[in-house]
């Protein structure tokens, strides 16, 4: 049981295969709100995806009716909402194994890992929201329970039928096989619900072009605009954006602001296609968002903008190489261009100097 987007998702994707290591003859299921279901559609790890309505809605909505006629006998939940474990109980499962919040209140009577009274086991581990990252955290939780974890890598199959599909879209828009292509991704999850697409196009005829947004993990589309010149003069690629149907705006005035002509790709591409890509691409630069972590899983290089997100929990995930993560604890209108285009450099082997420490990380504390 877990949630959120494509990046909560691709980080339950380790745990998912060590349960199924572990468990192979097991029917597993996983119970995910939010659109992050999609990153199992094709992974074997899991038998069966239940998308779920999110927690406000589960009185309405009762989820637990359709897990109690799944006959589950184990639920292990990432997430740190008692709601989850909650849901499993109403549900009729009588082992559940799951990840508290560090300031949940203990119930004294209650074993930490032990036989509970229904005959089922009770396995818990107690994180906050900054102690670690997801992916450590939830295979934390995997061995806290006895379980063998082999592998940390997140992972996203494909199919050739993305293969053949995101080659036909590149094609169309004028990209030839001996292209670099460095990929920009200026938006964020939040502009993507259908709620706020809606009042996007309402807004259109005031902010120009739909770039409406309050999301504070946005980098500024005049800096992303800055950011592509440096590059189109620098070196020999070509820039493609990212997104999906409601970021089009932010592509047309990254393209309005800029001396080059980017390779508008928003709303175009499923999320196989969009995997296809960017393991194409030299490099992706990305705020604190699902496709900067759907490109780590593609092994792309990564250069991650961080505002006041947590990059302890939700930072890049894989070899320390393959990224660097810029402005860390700042307010995104703080980073500058140059120090986004250092770390560019610096991943593209140019051997530009990092400026500091505080401002840039190699994330050495997270998977090598």
């Amino acid at each position: 049981m877990a949630s959120g987007g494509i990046g909560d998702a691709l980080f339950v994707t380790p745990a998912a295969r060590a349960v199924r290591n572990n468990f192979p003859e097991a029917r597993i299921s996983l119970f995910f709100t939010g659109n992050g279901h999609l990153v199992f559609k094709r992974n074997t790890s899991v038998d069966d995806v239940i998308p779920a309505p999110f927690a406000r809605h589960w009185g309405r909505d009762k989820p637990e009716e359709g897990l109690a006629r799944g006959n589950y006998d184990l639920a292990i939940i990432f997430n740190r909402d008692a709601a989850y474990r909650d849901l499993a109980q109403h549900a009729g499962i009588t082992s559940i194994w799951r990840i508290e919040d560090i300031h949940e209140r203990i119930v004294p009577e209650r074993p930490t890992q032990a036989q509970d009274r229904t005959g089922g086991t009770y396995v818990s581990i107690r994180r906050d929201a900054e102690s670690e990252h997801s992916v450590a955290m939830n295979l934390d939780l995997l061995r806290a329970a006895g379980l063998a974890v082999d592998s940390t890598d997140m992972e996203m199959p494909i199919e050739p039928e993305d293969e053949r599909a995101a080659a036909d879209l590149l094609r169309r828009e004028g990209v030839a096989p001996s292209d670099q292509l460095i990929a920009f991704h200026p938006g964020t999850a939040l502009l993507n619900r259908p709620r706020m697409g809606r009042l996007i196009r309402r807004a259109r005829l005031i902010v120009k072009g739909g770039t409406f947004v309050y999301d504070g993990r946005c980098w500024p589309v005049e800096s992303f605009a800055q950011l592509g010149n440096l590059i189109a003069m620098t070196f020999r690629s070509r820039i493609v954006i990212t997104g999906g149907r409601y970021e089009g705006g932010l592509a047309a005035k990254i393209s309005r602001l800029s001396q080059f002509r980017p390779i508008n790709l928003t709303g175009k591409t499923d999320i196989g296609q969009l995997a296809v890509i960017l393991k194409q691409t030299r490099l992706v630069v990305a705020g604190d968002t699902g496709v900067l972590h759907l490109a780590m899983t593609m092994k792309a290089p990564v250069v991650g903008i961080y505002g006041s997100t947590h990059v302890s929990r939700t930072g890049p995930w894989g070899p320390k190489e393959q990224f660097l993560a810029v402005g860390s604890e700042r307010h995104m209108q703080r980073i500058t261009v140059e120090e986004v285009f250092d770390a560019v450099k610096s991943l593209l082997g140019c051997g530009a100097a990092v400026r500091s420490t505080s401002s840039v990380s190699s994330g050495s504390s997270w998977s090598s």
